[in-house]
Formats: C-alpha cells, sequence, structure tokens
C-alpha cells in the first residue's frame, strides 16, 4: 500500500512535489527461507505455463471462428 503525503507534512520545498512511502503488508515480509522462495517461483512458472496455454488456445479458437466475440473478451482478459 502507497502512501501520498503533501508537502506540508514531508517539508518539501517545492509546491507541487509530493513523496511516496510504500509500506510492506504483513503478508510481504521476507522470512529468509530460500525454499519457500523458490516454491513460490515454481508456482509462477506454472501459472505463466496455463496462461500462455490459454492464451494458444484462444487464438487457435478466435482464427476458426473469429465472430464468436465470447472467445475475443476472454482473450483480452487473460492478457490482462
Amino acid at each position: 500500500m502507497a502512501i501520498v503525503e503533501d508537502d506540508v507534512r514531508n517539508d518539501s520545498e517545492e509546491e507541487n512535489e509530493i513523496e511516496v512511502a510504500v509500506e510492506d503488508e504483513d503478508g510481504e515480509q521476507d522470512s529468509g527461507d530460500d525454499d519457500s522462495d523458490e516454491e513460490i517461483t515454481s508456482q509462477d512458472d506454472d501459472k505463466e505455463e496455463a496462461l500462455e496455454t490459454k492464451v494458444a488456445e484462444l487464438e487457435r479458437r478466435i482464427a476458426e471462428d473469429p465472430y464468436n466475440y465470447d472467445d475475443h473478451i476472454e482473450l483480452i482478459q487473460a492478457l490482462w
């Protein structure tokens, strides 16, 4: 979560200057456990591979039937 503070609170000399302070949420603290980092990376890779497969399937379906707009919408949502 980012907190934006105005120039009065951060003693800014510029009138339009703002400072953005980023705070870590409780769940994002680094525990120093390398195994969990590898597991998260593996899960991210699996999700990315599944997404790539879904995108390829949707592109194939759109090529076969370009007037099925539901496939177009689903592809846009997958890429978003």
